[in-house]
């Protein structure tokens, strides 16, 4: 896969093994994979503006790195006409190139050229390649939450525009850019069935995000499995795939059945039987914990009194990890009415492989005493028992290591986000093989094998 070469993007260097798996899991080479269907506007567009480029002296300024002669000439055309696109594209590109070159200023030229590409973009909405210059500006200013697009900017776009005109490319990525609020993610988690896979839970917080793949899923994709994958051994995480399937017990502990794509630690490998201690127990200890209210959405509590005690009520029902570990109440000690004692709460801090996975929920009733600032609430969880298990080698992948296997299963079972198809090959590991136009967004780039 090619990208623009007069617009460097500076890439860490990774072994073939690691950026074929990188490639193969990561949010960003599903996107890369469903733009990538052979796109000929893109290309007709890449090839046109590339022509009009080659002897324009603003570009050949740029290029120089010569971006004050470049801002000169580019802002002399759009003063005698401001409706010029292509001197509206190429201004962001002089802002792009200069925010990459002198590091001390990238943020605000980064936030200038997605202006003018922007810009751009409202003078014509048809310019696939202003579409993936605009991508690729919005999707860096994401991991900066200085420099993030606000989501009122992305909606302003003539983004039907750009879907019917430009294809799936620059489009997915823009979706995908914009990432839904506390509000939203708090009632998909409502929303949402018991012990919900993290793509339930982003198809029903981004329905935009659904909408997107749906559009993007159309072209034919020959997939192959390219990654090399570790034999089974000792240490190594295994990715279970077909369901249902049995798991025997060890040691006098009792049989349970996979039923959905589980990732699992190898303990000893034996012939055709990978022997594990069980992350996911049928054996609990039903218990009582502590969380702080924020890890229970939708919880609500004022200050009260001279010593400010916490008043309001916990909501009953689903849990955000995210938001905060649970803590043993027998471990904790109060310091008074309104707070715990602050060195008892580290110490109360129960590890999460002592809680069965997805067991956790929360129980409702009044807040309680508060951790430093935020007040507690109550859980439910069942305490793990270890159990001892095998399974066949032959109903599952091996992963390249435990993060790997949790990438895997994200993706199998994000189907709700990704699609049943798609969620298959991506939690395979699959690589598609496509046809590529002969010039893509730059922001599109990574490892690619040619078709």
């Amino acid at each position: 896969m090619l990208r623009d070469p007069s617009h460097p993007v500076p890439q860490r260097r990774t072994s073939r093994r690691r950026g074929l798996w990188a490639l193969a899991v990561t949010l960003p080479t599903a996107l890369a994979i469903l733009a990538c269907g052979g796109n000929d506007k893109v290309s007709a567009d890449a090839a046109a503006e590339a022509a009009l480029d080659g002897e324009d002296p603003a570009e050949l300024a740029r290029r120089a790195a010569n971006y004050q002669e470049a801002e000169r000439i580019l802002n002399e055309r759009l003063t005698a006409n401001p409706s010029d696109a292509r001197s509206w594209r190429l201004l962001g590109d002089v802002n792009f190139s200069r925010g990459q070159r002198y590091r001390e200023r990238w943020k605000e030229n980064l936030q200038w050229a997605r202006e003018k590409y922007t810009h751009a973009l409202t003078v014509d909405p048809t310019n696939c390649v202003t579409w993936g210059r605009l991508a690729t500006t919005v999707v860096a200013a994401q991991e900066n939450e200085n420099t993030r697009a606000p989501v009122s900017e992305l909606l302003a776009l003539p983004l039907d525009q750009g879907w019917e005109h430009c294809g799936s490319a620059p489009m997915l990525a823009l979706a995908f850019a914009r990432e839904p609020s506390v509000e939203e993610r708090d009632t998909a988690r409502r929303q949402a069935t018991n012990q919900a896979p993290w793509g339930e839970v982003e198809a029903l917080a981004a329905p935009w995000k659904v909408e997107a793949v749906q559009r993007a899923s159309k072209a034919e994709r020959d997939w192959r499995k390219l990654l090399v994958r570790p034999e089974p051994a000792g240490g190594g995480t295994f990715v279970v795939l077909d369901f249902p399937v049995n798991a025997a017990g060890v040691n006098g502990a009792k049989p349970r059945t996979f039923t959905y794509p589980e990732w699992l630690t190898i303990r000893s490998a034996a012939g055709d039987r990978l022997v594990f201690v069980d992350r996911r127990f049928p054996q609990r200890i039903p218990s009582i914990g502590r969380v702080l209210a924020t890890a229970c959405p939708g919880t609500t509590w004022d200050l009260d009194g001279p010593d400010n005690l916490p008043v309001g009520t916990c909501k009953a029902g689903t849990y955000d990890r995210s938001k905060s570990p649970v803590y043993d109440p027998d471990r904790l000690r109060n310091a008074d009415m309104a707070f715990y004692h602050h060195p008892s709460i580290k110490e109360a801090q129960i590890a999460w492989s002592d809680i069965a996975d997805d067991s956790i929920v929360c129980s409702g009733g009044n807040v309680g005493r508060r951790f430093e600032e935020i007040p507690s609430c109550q859980v439910s969880y069942d305490r793990a028992i270890p159990q001892t298990r095998s399974i066949p080698s032959t109903v599952g992948l091996m992963a390249l290591d435990q993060a790997h296997g949790e990438k895997m299963v994200d993706h199998l079972r994000g189907e709700k986000l990704w699609g049943a198809e798609l969620a298959a090959h991506l939690g395979r590991g699959e690589v598609a093989k496509v046809k590529l136009p002969q010039r893509v967004p730059f922001g599109f780039h990574g490892n690619w094998i040619p078709a």
